[in-house]
């Protein structure tokens, strides 16, 4: 198995695991209540690793398994869109694939990017209290 900076496709794997369990952890909770805790809950998890983190998403970039990032978007898509059709009546009329697609990579690539370019972003509520708001604003009724 691939490793890079220590870092397997097995952890990939477990990520992929935990955002499942994340996502099912919000099913029944108003659609706001539920976005604040994901994105908090994603947000929140990047900054003490940060270090890492960065390593991780620049060794991707050059070396990384095209194949291993696609499945965990899959699974973290795969989850959304299921938890997005839960909300049927509760959010506004939205095709749950792609209002999945969107979410997952307008909050991926604002958490991402503050990573590599802003991480003292990571360390402000300021950046999870927007994306929370991006994210209701997007889908409410």
């Amino acid at each position: 198995e691939l490793s890079i900076v220590g870092y397997t496709f097995t952890d990939l794997r477990g990520r992929m695991a935990e955002f499942e369990k994340q996502v099912q952890s919000v099913h029944g909770l108003p659609p706001e209540e539920a976005a604040e805790k994901l994105v908090n809950t994603w947000v929140s998890a990047m900054a003490p690793r940060l270090k890492l983190e960065r390593t991780i998403a620049r060794a991707f970039v050059r070396v990384g398994s095209l194949s291993s990032l696609t499945e965990y978007d899959g699974v973290m898509l795969a989850a959304m869109e299921r938890y997005l059709r839960t909300l049927e009546g509760k959010i506004r009329p939205v095709d749950p694939a792609l209002a999945a697609f969107i979410v997952c990579n307008a909050l991926r690539s604002a958490v991402l990017l503050s990573m590599v370019q802003k991480p003292e972003r990571l360390q402000s509520p300021a950046l999870a209290s927007e994306l929370v708001l991006l994210v209701t604003r997007y889908l409410k009724a």
